[in-house]
């Protein structure tokens, strides 16, 4: 199926004054002096006497039908430029794809956050704390159009080789970590200010936790849905 586009404008990560966390910043200092490094990057006088945290990963509500009723929000409709929008081809729901992924020298920890990335429904494997129950909806997306709704998938993880350095270089029989075992590494490395926004990060993952009919980009004036 063949589909239009509404304009995408590639994320600015260097624009700080979205990605990096103000709340400690006193208000004389979130605005650069002449002649001074701008406040929105890291290492202006914002950051004195630390740099500020990033804020952390955008994420948007995942809808079940981008495509529904007359007037889609991810359709580029005729007053809307068309130098941010794409022609592109929708897959149909329920395609199947393959594909494998390699990592190298990664602790136990660290694999188990890859394990998190590519199916956030593992993060349930990490036992109670995770809050195990929350997860058992969670997608993912991949590629373009996240705003409107698209690209949402569901990625069933199978390892096929996992070794540790001993057994992969000295020959040593050991048992190959398991991907509860990692996320529980993973867990217990995760601080706790994060680990604390994973309830509302599965609410965010799971389709139908708003109804899609609230979910609009942008918003337009007093509730009213944006062009």
């Amino acid at each position: 199926m063949r589909w239009h586009l509404a304009p995408l404008a590639s994320p600015r990560p260097s624009a700080g004054q979205f990605y990096l966390d103000h709340t400690a910043v006193p208000s004389a200092k979130r605005v650069a002096r002449k002649d001074t490094r701008p406040a929105a990057t890291w290492g202006s006088e914002a950051d004195t006497p630390g740099l500020r945290p990033v804020r952390g990963r955008k994420f948007y509500w995942r809808t079940t039908d981008p495509t529904r009723g007359p007037f889609p929000r991810g359709r580029h409709r005729d007053h809307q430029s068309d130098e941010l929008s794409d022609e592109v081809a929708l897959i149909p729901a329920g395609t199947v794809f393959s594909g494998r992924v390699s990592f190298d020298n990664l602790s136990l920890a660290d694999y188990g956050s890859l394990l998190a990335a590519l199916d956030p429904r593992l993060i349930a494997e990490a036992g109670p704390a995770a809050g195990e129950t929350a997860w058992k909806g969670a997608v993912t997306s991949v590629w373009g159009g996240k705003p409107f709704g698209f690209g949402a998938v569901s990625i069933d993880v199978e390892p096929v080789l996992v070794q540790s350095a001993q057994a992969r270089y000295l020959g040593k029989v050991m048992q190959a970590p398991g991907m509860a075992e990692a996320m529980r590494a993973f867990r217990d490395k995760v601080p706790q200010p994060v680990s604390a926004t994973w309830q509302a990060l599965s609410h965010a993952l799971t389709f139908g936790f708003v109804s899609d009919e609230l979910v609009w980009y942008p918003p337009g004036p007093d509730g009213a849905k944006g062009s």
